[in-house]
């Protein structure tokens, strides 16, 4: 009897820690997005123009419209396989999508991608030393923000944005923020 006993302590025990390991994967896929109904304003900030732009940005630009905000380098290989998704959004919505070109190695690095690749930005500001990345809490590239009239960020995504994504959480919660007063 003592032997079967024995023999079920170890399958317990998996069973518990498989159900932990669970909980955590669920949580961490949870944590992508902040709830709407959760506000963090966007810091002050007022970023240079990259290379062959006119205009940089600033929190101002954000300020009475609901806006997306994609932080991306030409060095990030998760940018390449996101930004054809971020062209063809920037085509079929009238959502103001505005770039952070965030650590080149060369300041023109970004702007020759974008001429390369095309560009879906309203407008681009450089992050070459991460101050503002920093304060967003941004931990790579690319990273996305959903922000609301006020300037509040109310969604946050890690890694590449794709077509599940935008049509099951951004674009309905969008929709949600442009009713917001």
């Amino acid at each position: 009897m003592n032997k079967k006993i024995f023999l079920l302590i170890p399958l317990i025990g998996l069973i518990i820690v498989g159900g932990i390991l669970v909980k955590g994967i669920k949580d961490s896929q949870n944590k992508n997005a902040l709830s709407f109904e959760t506000f963090k304003p966007m810091p002050e900030f007022n970023l240079s123009p990259i290379p062959g732009f006119d205009k940089g940005l600033s929190k101002a630009d954000l300020l009475g419209k609901v806006s997306l905000v994609n932080i991306f380098g030409s060095w990030c290989v998760t940018c390449e396989y996101e930004h054809p998704i971020l062209l063809e959004l920037a085509k079929k919505t009238h959502i103001p999508l505005y770039g952070i070109d965030w650590r080149e190695a060369q300041p023109e690095d970004g702007s020759r991608w974008l001429k390369r690749k095309g560009n879906p930005y309203t407008q681009i500001g450089a992050d070459p030393r991460s101050e503002l990345a920093i304060q967003l809490g941004i931990t790579g590239a690319p990273e996305t923000l959903v922000v609301d009239k006020k300037g509040n960020i109310r969604w946050h995504h890690e890694g590449a944005l794709n077509w599940d994504i935008l049509n099951k959480e951004l674009l309905p919660l969008i929709d949600i923020l442009k009713e917001e007063e």
